[in-house]
């Protein structure tokens, strides 16, 4: 079995990215992982910590997960996990996902299933695991869809899910549908709100479909979502920014392809998300609404079974009716390089051991759209042109 066949069945086995119902599976497993990462900017644009040239180690990831099968029908599974970012997560413990998964009687030829509990959004090809280190590309997943700014809001939610998959002579469809109440944090302000304010988003529902066609050896595959989000906002005593209670809505919708050979993977993905500010009023008056566009286009070659290098290129506009920033930027007085990020990144990765792997990465960046607002409240201070260099050591048990 290929190596990459090997990473593609231990990330559906362990965290329940379709189905696990195996006959050899074990009623029971559990196991965990640890990294620990260094981080490190040019300029005086932070991002996890690091800053001009100093080092930040507040780049650490823990987690334990859990799988249970008490019959062969029910699934129950769940992870615990610690992240630190710099300012935008605490390392604080919180529940990754914690899920019933039951399967419904089926054909042969097609299986379905519904979830339910804390569940990780359908979104892309990696939002299943991209928390860990061992099933993902790179150190930082391409910003311009993973964005980990929202990661909290895009990572999880607490509802249910549905899923059917139907195989038909050597290929794969699979679907699933998923209503819940997304997590929100305080990083949800910064990133739609611009700050930190006194009021706050009282309530998040979102509906989020996705939709995969495969070949059966993984060969290659097409992903595409749709989604919804509505965030119920409460204005503070204070009422900055003259806004007033509404709603927030996020419409989101994403295509990808991917292409597997024994030794390289081509992947690209590309996304559009409507912001529609209108019913808050206030600032967001000036443009109510706002279409944001991204891609990336990403290479990994494995020229040994332990060495792998990869390269992207990734861009991300906040407004594609505004890509050099020369609207509301204005507006608002932030610098025109915020509204876009255009990155190149290389990286390589060792897996040193089964148990074991560190990986470099460096990013060339022009922009600023997806630095961290929460770590960079100057935006003044930020500059267009800089980079990002990053290692990452990560241990699985």
């Amino acid at each position: 079995m290929s190596k990459l066949s090997k990473g593609s069945l231990l990330a559906a086995g362990l965290f329940s990215s379709m189905s696990v119902w195996a006959d050899t599976a074990t009623d029971f497993y559990w196991g965990g992982f640890v990294s620990q990462g260094v981080v490190t900017t040019t300029q005086e644009n932070t991002f996890a910590g690091g800053s001009d040239g100093d080092i930040s180690t507040s780049l650490r990831e823990m987690a334990v997960y859990g799988t249970w099968r008490p019959s062969s029908r029910l699934h129950v599974s769940g992870q615990l996990m610690s992240r630190r970012s710099g300012s935008l997560s605490d390392g604080s413990p919180r529940i990754d996902y914690l899920l019933a998964d039951f399967r419904f009687d089926s054909c042969e030829c097609i299986s379905a299933g519904a979830r339910v509990g804390r569940l990780k959004i359908p979104y892309g090809f990696y939002n299943d695991t991209r928390d860990v280190p061992f099933t993902r590309p790179s150190i930082v997943l391409p910003q311009s869809i993973y964005f980990d700014q929202a990661r909290d809001l895009m990572l999880s939610a607490d509802g249910v899910m549905g899923y059917v998959s139907v195989p038909f002579e050597e290929h794969r469809l699979d679907y699933s549908l998923l209503i819940g109440q997304p997590e929100k944090d305080d990083n949800v302000e910064y990133i739609y709100l611009g700050a930190g304010l006194s009021g706050h988003f009282s309530r998040a529902l979102g509906v989020v479909s996705k939709l995969d066609f495969s070949d059966m050896r993984d060969r290659w595959r097409l992903t595409s979502t749709l989604g919804h989000i509505a965030l119920d906002y409460r204005p503070g005593s204070a009422r900055e920014l003259g806004l007033q209670k509404g709603q927030l809505d996020i419409k989101l919708a994403t295509i990808g392809a991917e292409y597997n050979t024994e030794r390289w993977s081509l992947t690209a993905e590309y996304a559009r998300q409507q912001i529609d500010w209108s019913d808050l009023g206030g600032i967001f008056s000036v443009k109510p609404e706002t279409d944001l566009e991204s891609y990336y286009l990403q290479w990994v070659y494995r020229f040994t079974e332990r060495w792998e290098l990869l390269l992207r290129y990734d861009q991300f506009f906040y407004d594609r009716n505004d890509r050099d920033g020369s609207e509301l930027p204005a507006v608002l007085g932030l610098p025109a390089h915020s509204q876009w990020t255009k990155d190149f990144t290389v990286g390589l990765g060792w897996q040193i051991s089964e148990r074991l792997s560190l990986r470099a990465e460096v990013h060339r960046l022009n922009g600023t759209a997806w630095l961290p607002r929460r770590e960079n409240t100057d935006a003044s201070k930020t500059k267009e042109d800089w980079s990002l260099y990053l290692l990452q050591l990560a241990y699985r048990f």
